[in-house]
């Protein structure tokens, strides 16, 4: 089974509390420990201790578990607070893996420290480290359900039998365990009685923006740097925050003059670039260059940081910069992202003839990467730029083709390259 040894970890607390714990205790103690005349060991005062407050834990667990509703909870909201919503997802359950294994969650990619939380009212039953998950947190949700948390940057300082409202804190996504060097994201599960669950058609509601700062204020109030925290919220969904504030959603203070704070440093910064001109090339472009991908304000910076602070202003720092600025029209080289492309030159010269799904691994698949990457239709193409055109048609690839199928209306949008697709790119 995919995750034996990990979910031997995981229920570890489970099984003390349920299957008895005095024979495990023993198995734990020093082979040299005394024994009594009928072969029983006989415990020190602290292993006495240790093993009452064993005990008392695995109680404690079993009993908060079993006081989750008995029903499990059909419709779930996203387990990611900020960022994503269900038009982001694509289907990768039961993707093949390498080793006749097929994919048992759902992966959902999010920017590294993307807040993870929980979609129900749960019990923590473990966290810890395991080579394929990385760092992983596991919990008893309602109706008998396991909800296991995979590839985190870090978990959330969280202990086993501790009780979750919807909205605490899990973690934050990453990409440790076999998920090393490649795209950030949550692998999310959903098992009972150990069989994996597709979680996607679960996966239905979309958080009210107040329930959602509701949620974040909570976690702030427990952050122990709750400045740096504060900062990688508006860095990274300033506009998701702008929009709640304009939609009269009462902001955290501390928020509100972080937002407050950027928006100056924006105005003193692009009042810095009015002397650079197209064409220059300096390192007073690198500085500008450096400040746009910083502020990262849409696509086209994210464009600009793909190619890097060259130091020569062209079409790319064109673009980002008046998308920073706000200004029209954008100047759009013939790669750039508004979800239409230039058909890219690379290995192979033409549209792919051969149908590619998971597993393809060949030219045509570098080809269509590379083309997937310059239309730049969203956040799945933009964490495909950031593994590069590898030739190998993964899950990472198959989001962004789902991605732009669904912006240029080309259905089903699956993530599968046939004959639709095919003949749309034929015809641009």
């Amino acid at each position: 089974m995919k995750h034996t040894a990990m979910y031997a970890a995981c229920f570890a607390i489970l099984a003390m509390g349920y299957f008895g714990g005095s024979s495990v205790f023993a198995q734990q103690t020093d082979s040299t420990t005394a024994t009594s005349s009928e072969g029983l060991p006989v415990l020190t005062p602290q292993e006495e201790q240790q093993k009452s407050n064993w005990r008392s834990s695995s109680n404690m667990v079993r009993t908060r578990v079993e006081q989750l509703s008995a029903e499990p909870q059909a419709s779930l909201p996203i387990p990611i607070l900020f960022g994503v919503t269900r038009s982001n997802l694509t289907a990768n359950f039961g993707d093949p893996r390498s080793g006749g294994r097929t994919h048992e969650g759902l992966d959902i990619m999010a920017p590294r420290g993307a807040l993870i939380v929980s979609p129900t009212a749960a019990v923590v039953l473990g966290r810890g480290v395991w080579a394929g998950a990385g760092n992983y947190v596991s919990t008893a949700n309602p109706g008998g359900e396991t909800f296991v948390y995979m590839h985190l940057d870090q978990p959330s300082a969280l202990n086993s039998g501790d009780l979750l409202e919807p909205g605490d804190l899990i973690g934050f996504v990453g990409n440790t365990g076999n998920a090393a060097g490649g795209a950030t994201h949550l692998h999310f599960e959903i098992r009972k009685n150990n069989v994996a669950t597709d979680p996607l058609p679960r996966l239905t509601q979309d958080l009210a923006l107040a329930e959602k700062i509701k949620f974040a204020e909570k976690i702030l109030s427990r952050s122990p740097d709750r400045v740096s925290l504060v900062r990688f919220l508006v860095a990274t969904y300033g506009s998701e925050l702008g929009t709640a504030k304009s939609s009269a959603v009462t902001l955290p203070t501390d928020i509100e003059q972080e937002m407050q704070r950027v928006a100056n440093e924006r105005a003193t910064g692009a009042a810095a670039f009015t002397n650079l001109t197209f064409g220059a090339r300096s390192e007073e472009v690198v500085a500008m260059q450096n400040f746009l991908i910083l502020q990262n304000k849409g696509p086209a910076a994210q464009t600009l940081a793909r190619a890097g602070a060259t130091g020569y202003f062209g079409a790319i720092t064109q673009n980002a910069l008046n998308e920073y600025r706000g200004t029209s029209p954008i100047v759009t080289p013939p790669w750039a992202g508004s979800g239409q492309a230039t058909l890219p030159a690379s290995s192979t010269s033409s549209v792919p003839t051969s149908n590619l799904t998971i597993g393809a691994r060949s030219g045509e698949v570098v080809w269509l990467q590379a083309f997937l990457i310059s239309a730049n239709a969203g956040p799945a193409a933009q964490y495909l730029a950031r593994s590069g055109a590898t030739g190998y048609f993964g899950g990472i690839t198959r989001a962004a083709l789902a991605e732009y199928q669904n912006r240029m209306g080309i259905f089903p949008a699956v993530g599968y390259f046939g004959p639709l697709t095919r003949a749309y790119l034929n015809s641009l």
